[in-house]
């Protein structure tokens, strides 16, 4: 599960800085993708904390 975590998030922080630089260049296509690529890491290690939180909130 770690391991998937840190991967997702390696995705969201590699598709935030793809976006930014095809943006500035003016490639807003590729830019959308990835941006949507770097939604989907953040929605993962979101995903990720809050079944962690349950989890440790169920263990009283």
């Amino acid at each position: 599960m770690a391991l998937a975590v840190t991967i997702a998030f390696s995705i969201a922080v590699a598709g935030a800085t793809r976006f930014a630089e095809l943006r500035r260049d003016g490639a807003m296509a590729r830019a959308t993708a990835w941006a949507a690529l770097a939604v989907a890491g953040l929605a993962v290690v979101a995903a990720a904390i809050v079944l962690g939180i349950v989890v440790m909130a169920k263990k009283s």
